[in-house]
């Protein structure tokens, strides 16, 4: 139940560590295939492209997509881009855990190839938990400020009943979210490698704790060796419970979510670089009602829009 979670949510809330402030556009491809590419560059315009699997009887060896819709999107430099060949340089796309660059070449309309560069980034995820805990820098918690911003959320919280009256309670600490995972990778090499989860990732535990999902895409810088992240995440199942310590969770398949609503949720607040806790509440409601009712509400689609 959703109120199971209010005092959790509580502690999670005034407990998390800071959110990470760096974002990108990384592309995503699915179980069945799929590729979308949310940021691509052409001639000065960006786009978010989408494509589907597709099996050409002429070149069963290679990898190929039928390019489906196109619509405008926000970008930057970490975009992926199309030259005048009409080849797609993808300096990102996540799949199963793994950061993969490639590139596509122009072979049909409405049709492209895997092209020649495929470079599998070496940044493993190597665990993923709900001991956040380990990555919480305990002196700030510790501080005065933080101490009676505690106290004075605490007495206010006492006559709460629901997630909207507690996220009134709370200071404003720039979390991201409500609930984070957190992410053990390893680099195995010599200088710092920046490792991307997608907008759309998600998590599985076991069947009575909730799937996590990423909501926005960002950057992890992983130093060599092992590092370990706390990364804001959404719940997406209101009846299960919240992860916890003891929870561990792997990625299930390609590890992207496919539900249409989600995709439209993540389209709604693609680019956002501050969350605040009113919004997290906000896109935390919207994934809820899509994983329980398949859409959205038309209220729930005015208050992303307005993030």
């Amino acid at each position: 139940m959703k109120k199971a979670f209010l005092s959790i949510l509580f502690i999670q809330i005034m407990f998390m560590p800071l959110a990470p402030k760096a974002f990108s556009q990384c592309g995503t491809v699915a179980d069945d295939l799929s590729l979308v590419l949310p940021c691509v560059e052409y001639e000065g315009t960006y786009y978010k492209l989408n494509f589907s699997a597709y099996a050409n009887p002429a070149d069963s060896a290679c990898l190929y997509w039928r390019f489906e819709s196109l619509q405008l999107a926000s970008g930057g430099p970490s975009c992926a881009h199309i030259d005048a060949a009409l080849t797609i340089t993808a300096p990102c796309v996540y799949y199963g855990g793994k950061n993969i660059a490639i590139t596509l070449e122009y072979y049909d309309w409405p049709y492209w190839k895997l092209g020649s560069q495929f470079t599998l980034n070496p940044v493993d995820i190597t665990s993923i938990s709900g001991d956040t805990m380990q990555c919480i820098d305990t002196s700030y918690y510790s501080s005065p400020e933080f101490q009676a911003a505690l106290l004075e959320a605490m007495a206010c919280v006492q006559s709460c009943q629901d997630a909207t009256c507690i996220m009134s309670c709370m200071p404003d600490l720039g979390l991201g979210s409500a609930f984070s995972l957190a992410f053990e990778l390893y680099n195995p090499g010599i200088t710092s490698i920046e490792f991307i989860l997608p907008a759309g990732a998600f998590f599985e535990a076991s069947a009575d704790v909730q799937p996590m999902l990423i909501g926005v895409d960002e950057i992890l810088t992983v130093s060599p060796g092992i590092t370990i992240v706390c990364v804001p995440t959404y719940c997406m199942d209101g009846y299960a419970h919240a992860p916890s310590a003891e929870d561990t969770f792997a990625i299930p398949g390609s590890g992207i979510a496919q539900q249409a609503c989600i995709a439209e949720i993540l389209d709604l607040i693609r680019g956002k670089t501050e969350i605040s806790q009113a919004d997290s509440l906000i896109i935390q409601d919207a994934v809820w009602t899509c994983m329980e009712d398949g859409s959205i509400t038309e209220a729930q689609r005015a208050a992303l829009q307005n993030l």
